[in-house]
């Protein structure tokens, strides 16, 4: 599964929650997936299930809840350097 098809897929089931606030990131094989706070509570505790049963047991997901309360894309923008240096974009 090459990383066109990984993000297409996460892209797919993240809009059945309508989550519009969200980033993926394919490296190397591994997900990086950035989800806002409130997708740590129901009724979208069953999405990462989902994201875990749709991808290979190959690829590694990591989920990253950016905490407080800023849009995913803020908290990005805001912390772009810090994330380049770790190797998360």
């Amino acid at each position: 599964m090459n990383s066109v098809e990984i993000e297409k897929k996460i892209r797919e089931l993240v809009g059945h929650y309508l989550i519009k606030d969200y980033h993926v990131t394919v490296k190397h094989g591994d997900v990086i997936l950035w989800l806002p706070d409130i997708c740590k509570d129901s009724p979208f505790n069953k999405l990462m299930d989902e994201v875990y049963g749709a991808l290979d047991d190959s690829i590694q997901i990591t989920v990253i809840y950016p905490n407080n309360g800023k849009k995913v894309s803020e908290f990005i923008k805001e912390n772009i350097d810090e994330i380049k240096r770790m190797n998360l974009i």
